[in-house]
């Protein structure tokens, strides 16, 4: 098969669980691919890549219902928190985060709180333990949880992470100890990543510990400010096991292996070297993608270069795409969700762009005339042809790229690739030496802080950074139809024209994209999935948005700051929020805002007197105003055709009988549609409302107040609001057991949609002041068939 009709092939088995995430912009692709291709690809070639394509988007969708299946039966047994003991056996490569080390196991018995059926669950326990090894048998206790699968509305899904990792519940366990210890390969290589890690702890500098680490055993343990500092560089590459960083270790290897055996003239008579040593190649690049952590890039180019090497074996060429397609294939055979892995789509992307672009600009610096600036036109070109297929792929990661790490690339590359690596892996082989380890240890320490050093000083070079947006699916479908365009085109004047048009759609796309951002006529209610917690984003029909809460994690874990709310904004083209609310003064609330507001232009922001200094005191800092209760209670705000009003807790919070009960309450109103967003207020919150506005406060929607609990929403505050739709912000994993049952029920026989987002992701309530249409991240909602004409979607 030719190279295109194995890369085709490849690209369909390995992205056709785009099927399951956005059917119809992936089979827009598939039909566009199909046409674009009549008269370039034999018919059979796509034939098959039809076929092999649906039957790998069955094995995506068999393989995730089965994966969410699970997890809510666990979910249905355990509720969000419970105690089980048991006997598992450990099945992924132990990793070491700070202090703790995280250890994911399939279970063998297990015995909880409350009784289930016998049934292999895979956990991921956090201890304070030695790392184990893979075929261990140990025995646990742990406080278990289900997994948070945070899912927002424009954001890339948590899904294939999740379902490639098969972990359905995890946490803290309190006793792990080896019951029978393992005596496979993967056991011995474990033990091997268990003892590298102790000697770089014991003889690196401490600075560059972690970075040895990083660059060794792929754990990601940097320091919060190293870590930023790779990012923003673009440097982040030398940190990690890349396909640049294998294939360097691995050709080196077997290079200098060939070049050995090449001398000895009794084995290089009798047999071509270069067949002897491709096993060993192949071998070799798959044992050290499994002893680095088996990052999605590690395999990636392991499986690429196990294909280059097996050819050279069976005294086949295959050639660059030849290989990278069976890289993709294999990927996708053992884990249909591979390609979705985002270091995996990267390490493709940059080995597509050597090959491709790679190609164009070489000749240009083969062109130059002195040898020395030969050399660093060539390295540039190359870094180019690297990240240029990345940027589209890194704005889901990132919200800008920088010129400036084409030109640290040139700098810290070859210092990373020829000094910090070769020094790292020879320390790792050099633990009988200890004289030798030392001094390794002593040049490598130096080798990786230069680096950090580049990357640091790379970081903060702020003209260079170029804003990105964060894509949206059509987008990468018109980057992907232009792909598949240029492989169609020969003529260079109809790839010209071909890629003007393809500008044209992609800004006709963009505009797009940030109108429907910015809705204009339209109140849109956005309540985000951030766990445990409460954020709430407001987009008025002027253009105007309010942003109410930003979440936050009580116990630690992912700042939604960081996580959800900043590439949400960037998802919705806004770099500015004209309201922000901090309804009361829990980490569950605010905590996103300490990440989030410093990176973002805010017009004004409204919380209670006297709280949160900290904040208070950089929002001054800022000349940002600050409108307390007392001047919230007597406005009356329009924002177009929607009104603002604040209920509570008027006249002021002076009055409230605890923290939750302080809650500011808004209300607002579109046409005939009305909205009522409680915070936490409690029953005595609520009683108080009702004496206070009465018929006033009925509304077609209400954000539940405090998460569900069994101190909210009152049967006589539920007569009053009488909502239709009840959305309950709540985390899968939290210990309060919100929402609770008898909440949810006195919904229901009030009559109100009750809308989760552990369930159902984020929930979109929109409404042009007489239709409404509801849509959430997950599922579609259905709505009883009285509710007539108000549209839903998912």
């Amino acid at each position: 098969m030719r190279s295109g009709q194995l890369l085709l092939v490849a690209v369909s088995i390995a992205y056709s669980g785009g099927l399951y995430l956005s059917p119809l912009l992936t089979t827009c692709v598939a039909v566009a691919g199909w046409v674009l291709l009549l008269g370039v690809t034999a018919a059979p070639a796509r034939l098959l890549a039809l076929l092999l394509g649906l039957l790998s988007a069955w094995r995506v969708e068999h393989q995730t219902n089965d994966y969410l299946t699970q997890r809510q039966a666990w979910i249905a047994v355990h509720g969000a928190r419970t105690t089980c003991t048991g006997i598992a056996t450990v099945v992924a490569s132990p990793t070491v985060h700070r202090t703790s080390t995280v250890t994911i196991v399939d279970s063998d018995q297990l015995d909880c709180d409350v009784p289930a059926p016998e049934q292999r669950i895979r956990l991921r326990l956090v201890s304070q333990t030695p790392p184990l090894a893979r075929g261990d048998q140990v025995e646990f206790t742990a406080e278990l949880a289900p997994v948070s699968l945070l899912q927002n509305v424009g954001l890339l899904s948590p899904l294939p992470r999740a379902v490639s990792s098969g972990v359905v519940a995890s946490g803290a366990a309190s006793m792990l100890e080896i019951k029978v210890p393992g005596r496979t390969l993967r056991s011995w290589i474990d033990r091997s990543r268990n003892h590298i890690r102790e000697r770089i702890v014991a003889t690196y500098s401490t600075r560059a510990e972690a970075l040895g680490r990083a660059l060794v055993l792929g754990e990601n343990d940097l320091d919060p400010e190293d870590d930023l500092a790779f990012r923003r560089s673009g440097l982040s590459h030398l940190l990690a096991v890349s396909g640049t960083h294998l294939v360097f270790a691995i050709v080196a290897w077997v290079t200098a292996l060939r070049a050995l055996l090449v001398r000895i003239t009794v084995l290089s008579r009798r047999c071509l070297v270069d067949q002897l040593v491709a096993p060993l190649g192949a071998f070799s690049a798959l044992f050290y993608a499994d002893l680095a952590g088996g990052s999605g890039s590690a395999w990636r180019a392991a499986w690429m270069l196990a294909a280059l090497y097996t050819g050279r074996l069976l005294a086949r060429r295959v050639n660059a795409v030849q290989a990278l397609a069976l890289s993709l294939i294999v990927g996708a055979v053992i884990d249909p969700w591979a390609a979705f892995d985002l270091s995996f789509l990267l390490s493709a992307a940059a080995t597509l762009g050597l090959i491709t672009i790679g190609r164009v600009l070489a000749p240009i610096a083969g062109s130059v005339p002195t040898r020395p600036l030969r050399a660093v036109t060539l390295a540039a070109c190359t870094t180019v042809s690297a990240l240029l297929p990345c940027v589209p792929v890194l704005s889901l990661m990132s919200p800008d790229v920088t010129l400036a790490g084409i030109f640290a690339n040139l700098i810290a590359g070859p210092l990373g690739e020829t000094a910090s690596l070769p020094l790292c892996l020879l320390h790792a082989v050099m633990g009988p030496l200890p004289w030798i380890e030392r001094g390794l240890a002593l040049c490598a320490s130096g080798a990786l802080l230069l680096v950090a050093k580049i990357a640091q000083v790379t970081a903060a070079i702020q003209w260079a950074r170029i804003n990105v947006p964060y894509l949206c699916g059509a987008q990468f479908c018109l980057l992907t139809f232009g792909a598949l365009t240029s492989a169609r085109c020969n003529a260079r004047r109809v790839r010209w024209a071909l890629a003007l048009v393809g500008i044209l759609a992609f800004s006709l796309v963009e505009f797009a994209a940030r109108a429907l951002g910015n809705p204009h006529d339209k109140l849109r209610i956005t309540v985000n999935d951030v766990g445990q917690g409460d954020s709430i984003l407001v987009d008025f029909p002027d253009g105007h948005c309010m942003l109410v809460d930003g979440g936050g994690s009580i116990t630690g874990g992912a700042d939604p700051g960081v996580t959800v709310l900043q590439p949400l904004l960037r998802a919705r083209r806004r770099k500015r929020i004209d309201v922000v609310v901090v309804t009361h003064p829990h980490p569950d609330h605010f905590g996103g805002l300490l990440t989030l507001l410093p990176a973002i232009d805010v017009g004004e922001v409204w919380m209670q007197e006297g709280t949160l200094p900290d904040l208070r005191a950089s929002l001054e800092q800022r000349r940002i105003p600050i409108l307390g209760i007392a001047q919230l209670c007597n406005m009356h705000r329009t924002f177009g055709a929607a009104a603002l009003r604040v209920l509570g807790p008027c006249p002021n919070a002076s009055h409230a009988s605890n923290t939750n009960n302080a809650s500011i309450v808004i209300r607002l109103q579109m046409g005939q549609r009305v909205a009522i967003l409680a915070g936490d207020a409690e029953h005595k919150a609520e009683h108080e409302l009702v004496a206070r506005y009465g018929s006033d406060l009925a509304a077609d929607f209400l954000k539940v107040g405090h998460h569900g609990s069994r101190s909210s929403t009152s049967q006589e505050w539920l007569q009053r609001v009488h909502p239709k739709w009840a959305v309950i912000s709540a985390g899968s994993r939290n210990r309060f057991g919100h929402p609770v049952p008898a909440t949810e029920f006195r919904l229901r026989e009030n009559g109100a949609v009750v809308l989760r987002t552990d369930q159902l992701g984020s929930v979109q309530w929109e409404t042009d002041g007489s239709a409404v249409t509801v849509r959430t991240a997950r599922a579609k909602v259905e709505l009883p068939a009285e509710f007539g004409n108000r549209r839903t979607g998912s």
